[in-house]
C-alpha cells in the first residue's frame, strides 16, 4: 500500500517458500497484484492464468481420487468430495478480483477486446471475502487517511473508478499533504480518461487526463521527490500529448523520467518508458541503452524483452534481437509477436 514494492517482493517470496501455508491462493493472488504494480504484465497474466488453471486441476484430481476411494471407503469419498467443493467455493469468491485485475493486465498488454471481455465475464460474480466478515465489520469502523486509502485503492482494483477518486478527493481535503492521495487520484483519473478515449470520446478523455495532470502537479509541488508521482506524471503528460498533438511536450517527459530514474535508479519502469520516449525523439541509441537497463533490472519481464527486440531489429543489431526472441519464446512458446518479429530477421526464415 506504502509503493515498497520490492521490500514488499520479498516478504512474498518469504511466504511463498515456507511450504505449507495457511492461504497459498491468497499469496498467489497477491503476487499477482504485485507483478502487475511493478509494470510486469505478461508475468501477471501468466500468475493469474496459472492459478485458475492449477486450482481447476486440483479439484478434478480430488474428485478422481474420491471416486476411486469410494471403491473401499465411501465416508472418506464423500468428506473429499465436500472438502473439495468448499475448496472450489472459495476460490470462486477469489474470481471476481482476480478476473478484473486479469483484465486490467490485458488492458496494458494492448490486448482491449480481450479486457473488455473478461471484465465481463467476472462483473457479477460475488466479491472475495478478505477480509472474512468479521473483520468487515470491523474495518467499517476504522477511519485515518491509510484507511481511506486502502478503501480508494480497492475500489480501483474492483474497477470502481469514480467510488475511488471521491473516497481520494475526500482523503486529500482532510489530509492534503497525503502525497499518496495524489498519486492515487491521478491514477483513477487517467483510468478514466483512458476508458473515455477507449469509448472514442475525445472531450472527457482531455478532460480526465487534464485533472490527472493537475492532481499530480499539485502533489509534487508538496512532496517534490515523489518518484512514483513524478513517473505518473510523466505518463499523464503523455497521454494529454497523444490525445491532442498541441499539447504533446517530449521534452518535459524525457524531464521527468531522467528524474525518476535518477531518484530511483531500479526503477525498471521508468527506464521503459524513457527509452519509448527517446525513440519517439528519434534517438535510437539512447532509446536502445535505456531498455537495456530496465530489461538489466527485470530480466525475466517478457513485455521489456520484446521492446528491446524490437529496438534491436530497429538498430540492425540482429543477433541481440534473435537472442531476446528465444528467451521470450522459451517462457512463452506460443508468443505471436515474438514469433512474427523472429520472421523478420533474415537468418530465422
Amino acid at each position: 500500500e506504502q509503493g515498497r514494492l520490492a521490500e514488499a517482493d520479498s516478504q512474498l517470496q518469504t511466504y511463498l517458500h515456507l511450504g505449507q501455508q495457511p492461504d497459498r491462493a491468497r499469496a498467489r493472488h497477491a503476487k499477482a497484484r504485485l507483478l502487475f504494480m511493478q509494470g510486469r504484465f505478461r508475468e501477471c497474466h501468466d500468475e493469474i492464468t496459472s492459478f485458475l488453471r492449477d486450482t481447476a486441476q486440483e479439484y478434478n484430481k480430488a474428485i478422481a481420487k474420491a471416486n476411486e476411494l469410494a471403491k473401499s471407503d465411501k465416508q472418506a469419498a464423500s468428506a473429499l468430495v465436500r472438502s473439495a467443493k468448499a475448496t472450489l467455493a472459495s476460490s470462486d469468491k477469489k474470481q471476481k478480483t482476480l478476473g478484473l485485475l486479469l483484465a486490467a493486465t490485458f488492458r496494458q498488454l494492448g490486448q482491449i477486446d480481450d479486457a473488455e471481455k473478461q471484465a465481463a465475464h467476472v462483473q457479477d460474480l460475488p466479491d472475495a471475502e478478505w477480509p472474512d466478515p468479521i473483520l468487515q465489520q470491523v474495518n467499517a469502523l476504522r477511519t485515518g487517511k491509510k484507511h481511506q486509502l486502502n478503501l480508494a485503492d480497492i475500489a480501483f482494483g474492483r474497477g470502481e473508478y469514480d467510488k475511488s477518486i471521491a473516497l481520494l478527493e475526500d482523503t486529500i481535503r482532510n489530509y492534503p499533504d497525503e502525497i499518496y492521495a495524489y498519486v492515487f487520484l491521478g491514477r483513477a483519473l487517467n483510468r478514466k480518461g483512458t476508458q473515455a478515449k477507449n469509448a472514442a470520446d475525445s472531450a472527457l478523455a482531455l478532460k480526465y487526463f487534464t485533472r490527472s495532470k493537475s492532481v499530480l502537479e499539485e502533489g509534487l509541488a508538496r512532496s517534490p521527490d515523489s518518484v512514483e508521482a513524478i513517473f505518473r506524471l510523466a505518463f499523464a503528460t503523455y497521454n494529454l500529448g497523444s490525445l491532442d498533438p498541441r499539447l504533446r511536450d517530449i521534452s518535459k517527459e524525457e524531464e521527468l523520467y531522467r528524474r525518476a530514474v535518477q531518484l530511483k535508479p531500479d526503477f525498471a519502469r521508468a527506464w521503459f518508458n524513457l527509452s519509448d520516449c527517446l525513440h519517439r525523439q528519434g534517438r535510437l541509441g539512447d532509446a536502445v541503452t535505456a531498455m537495456e537497463q530496465a530489461e538489466n533490472l527485470e530480466p525475466n519481464a517478457l513485455d521489456t524483452k520484446l521492446a528491446l527486440a524490437n529496438l534491436y531489429l530497429e538498430n540492425q543489431q540482429l543477433d541481440k534481437a534473435t537472442a531476446q526472441l528465444n528467451a521470450v519464446l522459451k517462457t512463452d512458446p506460443q508468443n505471436k509477436h515474438a514469433k512474427q518479429l523472429l520472421q523478420r530477421i533474415p537468418s530465422q526464415n
